[in-house]
């Protein structure tokens, strides 16, 4: 996670250092927190996002109310 954190840095380095003065620079400030402030999930709907050893998202298993599993493949 660290890794990932200073690679962003470097990129929003890099990215206002190259902006000319008659440009406007390049935007790097994520837009995150706004999304996740919208994202709603009920508290009786359990998510987990399973991961294949590639690294690609596979599946995503959804429990409904009932405790009833549903597996849809992510494409």
């Amino acid at each position: 996670m660290k890794s990932k954190v200073l690679i962003f840095l470097a990129f929003a380095l890099v990215a206002g250092s190259c902006a000319k003065d008659n440009e406007a620079p390049i935007q790097t400030t994520p837009v995150l927190s706004e999304n996740i402030k919208e994202l709603q999930i009920p508290a009786n709907f359990s998510l987990a996002v399973w991961v294949t050893s590639s690294g690609t998202l596979d599946t995503n298993w959804f429990t409904d109310e009932d405790g009833n599993r549903n597996n849809e493949k992510i494409y």
